[in-house]
């Protein structure tokens, strides 16, 4: 692929951004989140995007790091490669990048493993006279040591502006916070002949409460799986996506006598293709995490109108299409919470449009390098 020409602007008032994050093939939201970041900005700016590729040792990373299975992948046009654990590869594209080539970088926060190769950019860039605007996802992975949280601060403390999705992380003077911008271009990857209660034997009158996404211990699954002990027979559980560790006593809790007919496993990471069929069979999306700021399958289903019934916590209850919002922790009150949803399914949720939140992701970065630009500008 040849590199663009980011240097020259299509139109007179483009921003040079250039912008380093994971991509496809990479699976997970991360990358899917960055390639819908690239192909927006790319509308009104003149955007480079260096892919960090590949991201982790396969040792430290508990998870399935084969490239996404999709036929469609979530893409965007790619300038360059980083490999993600090769200090010199970080070091010598800079060497060919003249100092203030681009007005603005773009660099994401969410687990400190990249911390060194974030330190390498940011001196790069600085030493360029480049400022940059961080995108953090979260202070600290939801299960992550506590002792995490103060280097996640500096890291940001160290960019030039931050926008925070869903709540604000107060480590910066110039910070911004926004809601996490909508994941729905993976509905209309959809393939239309999936059933997914006809495959998985489902009843059609059937309550189907999803959990999607990774499965982790701080999601709470647990509790949805020990609630649905007191609910009505016609309520089923659908736990779709990677486990991420074998996990003994969610394996008991799902074979209970109570329950076991009522819970469907799809142990896989879903492509794009069916993404949209498992929202479809759904009633409710159910997340009952333990802690949390936001969370990109609670977007996924505000774009699919599918309701939500979430934890108090972080920033989930503002979610759009929330059905319900449940104490974390409480088997009992989950209980309660699907039983009622179940008897009182409620007025239909319509679907959140996708584009107003990408645009609103990127006016903030618009407004952040224009105050940059002008304190760079007063600066003697």
């Amino acid at each position: 692929m040849t590199p663009r020409d980011s240097a020259t602007a299509p139109i007179a008032h483009a921003l040079r951004i250039l912008v380093v994050a994971p991509t496809a093939p990479h699976r997970g939201g991360i990358a899917q989140f960055s390639s819908m970041l690239g192909n927006t900005l790319t509308n009104d700016h003149c955007v480079t995007f260096w892919a960090i590729d590949p991201l982790y040792p396969a040792l430290l990373f508990p998870g399935n790091t084969a490239a996404d299975p999709s036929i469609h992948p979530v893409t965007c046009t790619i300038d360059a490669r980083l490999h993600g654990w090769n200090p010199y590869a970080w070091y010598r594209i800079w060497r060919t990048t003249p100092a203030h080539h681009y007005d603005v970088l773009i660099w994401q926060w969410w687990t400190p493993y990249w911390i060194p190769f974030l330190l390498m950019l940011l001196l790069q860039a600085r030493l360029r006279g480049i400022p940059s605007i961080a995108l953090n996802h979260q202070l600290v992975e939801p299960d992550a040591a506590a002792w995490q949280a103060v280097f996640a601060r500096w890291m940001l403390a160290l960019a030039d502006a931050v926008i925070d999705f869903g709540t604000s992380s107060r480590v910066h003077r110039r910070q911004s916070t926004i809601a996490l911008p909508i994941h729905g271009a993976l509905l209309r990857r959809a393939n239309p002949g999936l059933c997914i209660r006809e495959d998985l034997g489902i009843p059609e009158n059937a309550t189907v409460v999803l959990c999607f996404g990774f499965v982790r211990p701080y999601k709470g699954i647990d509790i949805i799986v020990t609630a649905l002990q007191q609910t009505p027979v016609s309520v089923h559980l659908l736990i779709v996506g990677e486990w991420w560790q074998h996990d003994r006593a969610l394996h008991l809790l799902c074979d209970h006598e109570a329950v076991r007919r009522r819970v469907h496993i799809v142990d896989r990471y879903v492509p794009n293709e069916a993404v949209g069929s498992y929202f479809a069979a759904a009633t409710v999306v159910a997340m009952a995490y333990r802690s949390g700021t936001v969370s990109g399958v609670a977007t996924l289903a505000a774009a699919a109108g599918v309701p939500l019934l979430v934890s108090a916590i972080g920033a989930l209850a503002g979610l759009a299409a929330v059905r319900d919002v449940v104490h974390p922790n409480t088997p009992d009150a989950w209980a309660t919470a699907l039983t009622r949803l179940c008897n009182e399914p409620g007025a239909p949720v319509a679907p959140v449009p996708v584009q107003p939140s990408w645009q609103a992701l990127q006016r903030a970065i618009e407004e952040h390098a224009a105050a940059i630009s002008r304190t760079h500008t007063k600066a003697p």
